[in-house]
């Protein structure tokens, strides 16, 4: 602290101890408790100009007075500071500090909007030709101008590489080359991404210089775009060596480390990086931004290119060009192949926005058919592995294109992916599963087939609600749990032990998360989590296991080892318990089903019902299990025709009877009544009169009254079907026309 300033604090805490002026009143009275007077400006001046005042800002922020630099922050923006203040205090402070302002909670409201608009200034600063130009050139002009241009070129940022790097390529001397990397690496780690990107120039000197560049700013996360360069076989070995030497310099701190590097290192770390990038357990953005700058190198511009894009998207283009360099150096390994060919597939789905795609219009699709059904039952158990539903929903889209038998059968000998992909927890992907089974026709037996009625009876009735289980034996506990599922949309349902817990898990269809207090019973908690990750139909879906704080470092190497797991702590209400579980959740958000997608689901589940029930595949499904989802849509008019002919096969009293009650409702469509009639018709003969006599005898009256021609032929078979005594039968046809009708000629 400056002496002035110093001595000024001690003369105001002396002055606030004189008598009569500080906490004490007059002689002989009792103290009295006065408020804590405000902490002092340390400022020496009060700031009166806009550059005053966000230089005291600068000032404050570095003393931690946070509260006097929120003040003149306030008064900064109040101020209405011109375009050019702004740029001058980016040039005087550096574009870091803004940052810094934005990432301060007590400053943010204020500081991020300004954050936004020098961000805007200095893009269209940076996209300015002729004043990158203009820095450049000053550039190799007196040590002043050159330092004054590097200071307004890092403030400028990523978005005068470009034009730097077009320097580069067309440097006429290795000095000035030199001059320009250097200049390069003081930009410091914001130019990095940028870099990383023109590693795929078709220059030699660009990628050179990006190399040497990467090199000196120790950037890690370039390591795994200089492995294509260091190993691949089409490459310079200039520029081999270079890209060696940088990895060398970045992980071991020495260029001359080479001994270090393999081929097989490579794509370990290739594969590595994708995969984290895919999980989550990696990111491309910064302090968890919504969105990313990925930068790419341009044939058509010939220089990178700048992209915002959502993070997830980012990350998922970063995590394909990973694995693609890692096939390319290895394009014989099937651990590979799948790792990019799920990529591709999860970047047709989010570009298509989750819809159903079709082989004839997605290249995509059509090609990773052409691959068989290996490769692609291979992609599909990689995609659910790591919890990549984009993917899995990608692969089963291009598996149900090449449905048979195989599809049903690992080449692992272990259980089918595609099996398994029948209880991963998203609609979409358990939904295409069955899809594709029922259409591979199986002529055998397979484990858990009955899931794929389940899928089916879901579809029918599906509300687009998530389903949970709660598994604790404190039941009051777990209502409170259940509550703060409910308020996300899930549908709850307890269970008081891990052995029950995991029988709902297992049976339910659509069960979206499983949440199990650590204090579990009747299966402990070892047993229950290891019984939920051995049982196809529970593999897949995420497991939160809470309990108190105290028990955390007690169970982290047991949740840690458990794959989709999460420990979170006992909360006194749902904002703290979603705190702890969202952001596991969210890794992969997918969007909900839409209702046009939901709307097909029910049709083509009300479609294969029906098949099934016609069919000899019937016998490996149990459809009749479906009932109690389908007697309610009878009367909806687009499901109706499948609906009732899937009935129809069901040997069930209440289902004959509900057939019946179509019949006679007058309130339905014709067409629905006439079907109905002609299901009973051989539901009857064919399982036997189950519904009561006085539903048989109104069926009559309606025969007898009804003058629609078709419903009255529909109920005349039925009607026979009851098997008429001798009298009815001499009743009836005395009712005849005894005339025969004339032919027209």
């Amino acid at each position: 602290m400056p002496r002035s300033i110093g001595w000024w604090l001690m003369l105001w805490a002396g002055l606030c101890l004189l008598p009569g002026t500080g906490a004490f009143g007059q002689e002989g009275d009792a103290p009295a408790l006065l408020p804590a007077a405000p902490e002092p400006s340390p400022l020496l001046t009060e700031p009166k100009t806009p550059e005053q005042m966000f230089d005291a800002v600068v000032t404050l922020i570095d003393l931690g007075r946070f509260d006097l630099a929120k003040t003149y922050l306030e008064q900064f923006v109040q101020a209405d500071p011109s375009d050019e203040v702004l740029l001058a205090m980016r040039d005087r402070h550096g574009t870091g500090t803004f940052l810094k302002l934005a990432r301060i909670r007590d400053l943010q409201a204020t500081a991020q909007p300004l954050l936004q608009r020098l961000n805007a200034l200095s893009r269209a600063q940076a996209d300015d030709p002729g004043y990158v130009d203009g820095l450049i050139a000053r550039l190799f002009g007196s040590p002043t101008d050159r330092e004054l241009a590097t200071q307004e070129l890092r403030n400028a940022g990523s978005r005068a590489v470009p034009q730097l790097l077009r320097k580069i390529a067309a440097a006429g001397s290795t000095n000035e080359r030199d001059i320009l990397i250097l200049v390069l690496s003081r930009m410091g780690q914001p130019v990095a991404p940028v870099l990383i990107a023109a590693l795929d120039a078709p220059s030699e000197a660009i990628r050179l210089a990006s190399i040497q560049t990467l090199q000196r700013l120790e950037h890690r996360a370039a390591v795994p775009s200089l492995w294509p360069l260091a190993y691949a076989t089409d490459v310079e070995a200039g520029t081999q060596l270079a890209a060696k030497q940088a990895i060398a310099q970045i992980r071991y701190g020495n260029a001359d480390r080479l001994e270090r590097l393999s081929a097989v290192l490579a794509v370990d770390d290739l594969t590595k990086r994708a995969r984290q990038l895919l999980t989550g357990q990696d990111t491309l953005a910064v302090d968890g931004a919504d969105a990313v700058e990925l930068w790419t190198w341009s044939n058509a511009d010939n220089t990178v290119v700048g992209e915002v894009l959502p993070t997830e998207a980012a990350n998922l283009r970063m995590a394909a060009r990973h694995a693609r360099d890692a096939l390319t150096l290895s394009p014989e390994r099937s651990e590979y192949q799948r790792l990019y060919l799920m990529t591709l597939l999860a970047g047709e789905v989010q570009g298509a926005g989750w819809a159903t795609l079709d082989p004839a219009q997605n290249a995509v699709l059509s090609s990773s058919m052409a691959m068989g059904v290996d490769p692609l039952l291979a992609a599909l158990r990689e995609a659910m592995t790591l919890g990549r539903t984009d993917a899995a929903w990608g692969a089963i889209q291009a598996l149900s294109g090449l449905a048979s038998p195989d599809v049903l059968h690992s080449r692992s000998g272990r259980v089918s992916p595609l099996v398994s992909a029948l209880n991963y927890p998203d609609p979409r992907v358990q939904f295409g599963a069955a899809m594709t089974i029922l259409r591979s026709e199986p002529t055998r037996a397979f484990p858990n087939a009955s899931r794929v009625v389940d899928v089916l009876r879901r579809a029918l009735t599906d509300p687009g609600q998530a389903r949970a289980v709660v598994i604790d034996a404190d039941v009051d506990r777990a209502t409170t749990v259940s509550g703060y599922l409910a308020e996300e949309g899930f549908d709850a349902l307890v269970a008081t032990t891990g052995k029950a817990g995991f029988a709902k898990a297992a049976d339910l269809a659509g069960v979206d998360l499983i949440v199990v207090h650590a204090n579990c019973m009747q299966w402990n908690l070892t047993q229950t989590l290891a019984n939920l990750r051995a049982d196809a139909r529970t593999e897949f879906i995420p497991v939160v296991v809470y309990g108190p704080e105290e028990t955390r470092d007690a169970l982290d190497r047991l949740v840690a080892r458990t794959p989709r797991a999460r420990f979170a702590a006992e909360s006194p209400g749902s904002s703290s318990f979603w705190v702890q579980v969202t952001p596991f959740l969210k890794q992969h958000p997918t969007p909900p089903v839409s209702a046009e997608q939901r709307g097909a689901f029910r049709s083509l589940a009300a479609y294969w019902l029906a098949t099934l029930a016609t069919s000899s595949q019937g016998k490996l499904f149990n459809f009749t299990e479906a009932a109690p989802e389908l007697l309610p849509l009878i009367d909806d008019e687009q499901l109706a025709d499948h609906v009732l002919v899937a009935l129809g096969s069901v040997p069930s009293a209440d289902v004959q009877t509900q057939l019946a009650v179509a019949v006679l409702n007058d309130r339905l469509p014709m067409p629905i009544r006439i079907r109905a009639a002609e299901q009973l018709t051989t539901h009857i003969p064919r399982f036997g009169l189950l519904m009561e006599q006085g539903t048989v005898n109104r069926l009559t009256m309606t025969w007898e009254a009804t003058d629609n021609p078709a419903l009255k032929a529909a109920l005349s078979g039925l009607v026979g079907t009851l098997k008429p005594n001798d009298g009815l039968v001499g009743e009836r046809l005395l009712r005849l026309s005894q005339t025969p009708k004339a032919k027209t000629p």
